[in-house]
């Protein structure tokens, strides 16, 4: 099998997100049989001008509208690897599902517009980039043919939207003049900028790094819930999950955390196989144990000879607020990571980062709607995670503000 990378495509409305991965999938031969002559039915009996975003674009509202709703995900093809694409909504009212889809990415594709250069929401979707830890980006310098193909455009805005990104801490970034629609630089080089000597597009993408895949990170199973014995082990309680990361196998020697209880892993227990002997990340697993242990809902289960998970109650944190109310210091919610649900507090707000001006705001007590942050969170009693830096899965966490999701984000450190 070959390795699979996922890749969020992001940036402000307009820029042409779409039509780059709809240039994408048909100029490097990945477009499904049929696809493109369909797109073309539909915008002639529409009487709209064709658009290769269509060939992604799933919902009839989203054609109707001419805009990207919901993140669309792609299949590419590439020399190197294959790749889930993750076309993000960027109008501001949308931001929760452009953060839906960079949280589940390992590399960016950030497209910014060479007419309308760095506005507000776009400086916004680059910054944003970080808090879900993405370390690696190319940029897209798109519609460069309304430009004039003109080298000392595309120059200025690359070093705004490389230093944009150092800044946030993308540590590896690159940028690429392209025009979309006419399939400049998209997989062939262009001929109407002889003065690029880059990579294309695609070829750009290929050159990310592979990030370590969870699969071979720590072991990770956040304790869903205890079920009674099964099979031959009737009476023997089943530790029931899903591994978060890692993997385990019969004969390992397991622990849970906090309580720091630890057996021996005597059977996985899967439905319909029977037998197995090893589970891998993404698996709903149950486990019983070489001795009558029955660890909370909520516990972390990690095996004995591998890196320890952190635990903690007073934790620094990257977040982003979407819930409808302020986001206020001294507030009361909910701090959820995997199965876990812990009465929080937020005691500070470090600093809250202004998209716009890129200027971390030193002093306020509140985080407004869609404002990324940096807090200090107190917990009722101590969590189980790791940090952002080193397994993102299992750093992951949401604040529940009443009944609802307000936000959400990684944990970065342990104060205490």
């Amino acid at each position: 099998m070959r390795e699979r990378l996922s890749v969020v495509v992001a940036g402000d409305v307009d820029c042409g997100k779409s039509t780059v991965v709809g240039r994408l999938l048909l100029d490097s031969g990945t477009l499904p049989r049929g696809r493109l002559e369909r797109a073309r039915d539909l915008c002639a009996k529409e009487a709209r001008r064709f658009e290769y975003a269509y060939l992604i674009d799933a919902l009839r509202q989203e054609q109707a509208d001419n805009m990207t709703l919901d993140v669309a995900r792609v299949f590419l093809k590439g020399a190197r690897r294959d790749y889930l694409l993750l076309d993000a909504p960027g109008h501001f009212e949308l931001l929760r599902n452009m953060a839906t889809g960079a949280s589940h990415a390992e590399a960016a594709v950030w497209v910014v517009s060479a007419v309308e250069g760095l506005g507000e929401n776009s400086r916004r979707h680059g910054r944003l980039l970080s808090l879900f830890g993405i370390r690696q980006a190319v940029v897209l310098v798109n519609k460069m043919d309304a430009a004039g193909y003109d080298r000392g455009a595309f120059e200025r805005l690359a070093r705004g939207c490389l230093n944009l990104l150092k800044s946030s801490g993308v540590s590896k970034a690159r940028c690429v003049p392209m025009a979309a629609f006419e399939g400049e630089n998209v997989v062939q080089p262009g001929l109407r900028m002889p003065w690029y000597r880059g990579p294309t597009v695609l070829n750009a993408i290929d050159e990310f790094d592979p990030e370590p895949p969870d699969s071979i990170r720590a072991f990770r199973m956040p304790v869903q819930d205890i079920y009674p014995g099964v099979r031959r082990d009737a009476g023997r309680p089943v530790i029931v999950g899903t591994v978060e990361s890692g993997s385990v196998g019969v004969g390992d020697e397991i622990v849970f955390y906090p309580s720091r209880k630890f057996a021996e892993v005597r059977s996985i227990e899967t439905y319909p196989r029977i037998g197995l002997k090893r589970a891998e990340r993404g698996m709903a697993i149950g486990l019983t144990l070489d001795r009558l242990l029955k660890p909370r809902r909520g516990e972390t289960a990690a095996r004995a000879r591998e890196k320890a998970p952190e635990t903690g109650r007073k934790l620094l944190a990257s977040l982003l607020w979407l819930g409808p109310s302020v986001l206020k210091a001294g507030g009361r919610y909910f701090f959820r990571l995997g199965t876990s649900k812990i009465p929080a507090r937020l005691e500070r707000v470090v600093r809250v980062v202004e998209a716009a001006t890129l200027r971390g705001g030193a002093g306020r007590r509140d985080v407004r709607p869609n404002e990324a942050a940096e807090c200090v969170l107190r917990l009722e009693k101590p969590a189980v995670f790791d940090l952002a830096a080193e397994n993102p899965s299992a750093s992951r966490f949401v604040l529940v503000d009443g009944s609802l999701i307000g936000g959400g984000g990684f944990v970065r450190a342990v104060i205490c």
